[in-house]
């Protein structure tokens, strides 16, 4: 193993390691004040709600994996056109997914949530609010899979450690948020997290979407610049050889009369362009006495 790849994997254990204990640091507090800012039955109903969805939330982490595994594969073979077929085709199935989801939670979650559950009946327009918040949250977590999965198989713990980072931040001022608030603080904190979800899950997408270079960029651009080196070597020498002809072959008249043609054409165009740019004088008018 060289030097490089040593000092990677160091780099990337100290992010990920300082990314959960500052989760862990930050949660322990967090969790409290939610409970104090909530209060017991506002605290249990967003748990019981929001735990519909929460349940679930475990096939997240296998999916992950399963992309994870297919991407690494792909990006150890080098192959980046498969890459990039199996990276649109994740992205397909995780949208079907998700509005698969979208359909079973608007029809059987919700009729269980209105009909089977019991809550207080004054917090009903709460209730909802947590509900689609919840369900909002998840379908752009599984969503957002294929490029959370991307960022890992390309090795980018920085990323990862800054959403997590950033995503800890922002809780702890949704609780100083609940503190100072004067309205519905269940219906804030499910809009808050909500809102956090989005931020973050549109960090993640717009990152994992750059980390997809489905060539390398050192390997593309030195391809490219020789193309068009050859291409220009090639024209060079295709004129050339046409402007000797023309010279050194007199008994081609009509090769000498569209060189000549050629060479006027190109000159009285440098000219055209010349009077076109040049600044012409304008001539001073005297008044007439």
């Amino acid at each position: 193993m060289s030097v490089i790849d040593q000092k990677k994997i160091a780099k990337n254990t100290a992010l990920l390691y300082v990314r959960m204990l500052f989760i862990m640091l930050i949660s322990f507090y967090t969790s409290r004040e939610v409970l104090d800012s909530l209060g017991n039955i506002d605290y249990g109903i967003y748990n019981a709600v929001g735990g519909i969805v929460v349940a679930f939330s475990f096939l997240n982490g296998i999916m992950s994996s399963a992309c994870q595994r297919y991407f690494s594969i792909e990006i150890g073979r080098s192959d980046y056109q498969a890459l990039s077929r199996v990276f649109k085709l994740n992205v397909t199935v995780f949208i079907v997914l998700g509005l698969l989801i979208l359909l079973l939670s608007e029809t059987i979650g919700l009729w269980f949530l209105n009909h089977k559950m019991v809550y207080p009946t004054e917090r009903y327009t709460a209730v909802q609010w947590v509900y689609q918040s919840s369900i909002i949250a998840f379908i752009l977590n599984m969503m957002s899979i294929p490029y959370r999965s991307m960022i890992i198989a390309k090795e980018k713990m920085k990323v990862f450690a800054y959403c997590g980072v950033v995503e800890a931040v922002l809780k702890l001022l949704i609780v100083y948020l609940l503190i100072v608030s004067p309205v519905d603080k269940l219906i804030l904190y499910a809009v808050l997290m909500l809102v956090v979800n989005v931020g973050i899950n549109a960090a993640t997408h717009l990152r994992g979407r750059s980390a997809v270079s489905f060539q390398p960029p050192t390997r593309y651009w030195e391809r490219a610049t020789r193309q068009a080196t050859l291409a220009l070597r090639n024209a060079a020498r295709t004129y050339r050889s046409r402007t000797i002809a023309a010279i050194c072959h007199p008994q081609a008249p009509h090769i000498r009369r569209r060189t000549k043609m050629r060479y006027t054409l190109l000159l009285l165009l440098v000219v055209a362009v010349l009077l076109l740019i040049l600044p012409r004088k304008r001539r001073l008018r005297h008044p007439m006495p």
